[in-house]
């Protein structure tokens, strides 16, 4: 019996600590060999995407990058083979928008967040394609969030739970999610599309929950 909790004991140990681990490695910033920045069209912010580098597991896309904000998401950015390893994607920038396509068809991507983002564009394909993709967790500073057509497609998704000021699902944006089972909106306002949930056999609609 003693030899038995002590390797339970052992076991629980283990357990505590790669959550731990696993928590720690989404706090530490991402080297900045694997991006690459080039300054947006305005000349006021960067447009990052990957760079040649083989990406890490896990990645963390800064705030700002040499002073200035990091105002965009490469469309392809990071949906390349070099990409693959993907499992852990963490966005801290404000404002920002995801371009088409920006992380579409990644095999391995099974977490998003958004951190600290304010003002969240979601381009159209940008994580469609992503079959391991469960969670997504966006900022509870979330002020404005635009997803455009087909940009969830076919992700993995259980739940999805969205607070935000205003929300706009367009045509198809989270369609074929087959393992999503509960879709919640609180928004102070929203512009759903008819078919922003189509395809989703096993869940029964969307829930709209009133703003605190």
């Amino acid at each position: 019996m003693k030899k038995f909790a002590r390797l339970l004991a052992f076991f629980l140990s283990a357990a505590i600590c790669a959550c731990v681990c696993a928590a720690c490695a989404l706090e530490k910033s991402t080297e900045l060999k694997y991006f690459s920045f080039t300054l947006n069209y305005t000349g006021d912010g960067y447009v990052v995407a990957a760079s040649s580098e083989e990406a890490p597991i896990t990645i963390i896309i800064p705030a700002e990058y040499e002073g200035l904000p990091v105002t965009e998401i490469a469309e392809n950015g990071f949906s390349g083979t070099n990409c693959a390893n993907i499992k852990e994607l963490v966005v801290k920038a404000e404002n920002v928008t995801v371009g088409a396509h920006a992380f579409r068809g990644l095999p391995n991507l099974r977490y998003a967040e958004f951190r600290d983002t304010v003002n969240l564009t979601v381009g159209s394909f940008a994580f469609e394609g992503c079959p391991e993709l469960k969670e997504i967790k966006f900022s509870d500073k979330l002020s404005v969030l635009s997803v455009n057509q087909f940009a969830f497609k076919s992700a993995g998704f259980e739940t999805v739970e969205i607070t935000a000021g205003n929300v706009t699902l367009g045509d198809y944006a989270f369609a074929a999610c087959k393992s999503l089972k509960s879709f919640r909106i609180s928004a102070a306002t929203h512009t759903v599309s008819e078919t922003a949930v189509d395809m989703c056999d096993a869940l029964d609609g969307i829930e709209y929950v009133p703003a605190n």
